[in-house]
């Protein structure tokens, strides 16, 4: 961070929070370990919730009617 009468940057620690807190998890529904891809997808879901509808793209989680017909 760069004070407003400083010269240098020193370091700060920054914090910042959006949305709930959440744990990203280790095991896949069935039990097998969650690889890099399937923990960015969680990932990448729950950040994709805090968008609205129309900015979620290929994250956008079905409305529960449509899930109950797939």
């Amino acid at each position: 961070m760069l004070g407003r009468a400083s010269r240098l940057p020193r370091r700060a620690d920054v914090e910042m929070t959006f949305g709930q807190p959440f744990q990203l998890p280790e095991r896949n529904l069935d039990g097998s370990q969650m690889n890099h891809q399937q923990s960015a997808d969680y990932l990448m879901t729950k950040i994709a919730q805090l968008l609205p509808l129309e900015y979620q793209g290929a994250y956008a989680i079905p409305p529960l009617s449509e899930r109950a017909q797939a």
